[in-house]
């Protein structure tokens, strides 16, 4: 786990069995971002300045079951003494789930429950040469599609939906089909690392189901009332990596 201490500041304790010893790996200042990801018995830790960019700090490997308790913890480290700590947008994703600010000076902050996502964020959007929003993604090999039902957005400027995309770097390639409150639907693109962004206009707006479809090179949008029939909303080939990210996304300039 990772500790808050006003002196020495966020370590890294560990204990590989019940009631053994534990060992501080890293320690930084507050404050400060920290991560924590499970992949069957590995634990690696991650922390960050900014809550965009982050820093590997090594990895335990050691059994807690198949449903661990997932905590923010504290301690003032003193019997006589209460102590107290602030948390600020706590994130508990299922795993390979991963939520990341892109281009963003304002970290945002997500969260998974009942088989609902919820994203805060900043940002000026997913278009021009760089994008900027937080993303919240899963990696994936080959073709696929992702669906998604956006349910609400609580802008008038913001817009969210379903996303591929090469990297987590601001001009990388990409496909967004996302939809609003107020500008209907639209289908982002990016074909080429850093370069401009090509658009397909669409007039659905929230509530509304977004899927888009990957095969091969060519990716293909579409929309729905129920999440039974589809709207065709469009295509685009781009050529990019077998192994990319798809996950949802959410920006707006007022969040």
């Amino acid at each position: 786990m990772y500790m808050a201490s006003s002196g020495a500041g966020y370590h890294y304790y560990r204990a590989a069995t019940s009631g053994g010893t534990t060992a501080a790996i890293a320690s930084f200042n507050i404050p400060y971002w920290v991560r924590i990801t499970k992949e069957g018995n590995v634990y690696s830790p991650f922390v960050s300045a900014d809550g965009v960019t982050w820093t590997a700090v090594g990895a335990v490997t050691f059994p807690m079951g198949n449903a661990p308790l997932v905590c923010l913890a504290s301690s003032s480290r003193n019997v006589n003494a209460r102590g107290e700590s602030m948390f600020e947008s706590v994130s508990v994703l299922p795993y390979p789930w991963t939520s990341t600010g892109v281009g963003n000076t304002l970290p945002g902050f997500s969260s998974y429950l009942d088989d609902e996502f919820a994203v805060r964020t900043a940002g000026t959007g997913f278009a021009g040469t760089a994008d900027s929003g937080e993303i919240v993604c899963h990696p994936i090999v080959g073709d696929g599609s992702i669906t998604a039902h956006v349910v609400a957005i609580d802008s008038s400027s913001a817009i969210a939906g379903v996303m591929f995309r090469e990297t987590f770097a601001v001009g990388s390639r990409q496909v967004f089909l996302g939809i609003s409150n107020s500008s209907g639907s639209m289908l982002l693109s990016r074909s080429s690392v850093n370069g401009a962004t090509s658009s397909i206009l669409g007039a659905d707006t929230v509530p509304h189901w977004v899927r888009l479809v990957k095969y091969g090179s060519v990716y293909t949008g579409y929309t729905s009332e129920d999440g039974v029939s589809w709207s065709l909303v469009g295509s685009v080939t781009i050529i990019s990596n077998e192994s990319s990210l798809f996950g949802n996304i959410i920006f707006g300039s007022n969040l």
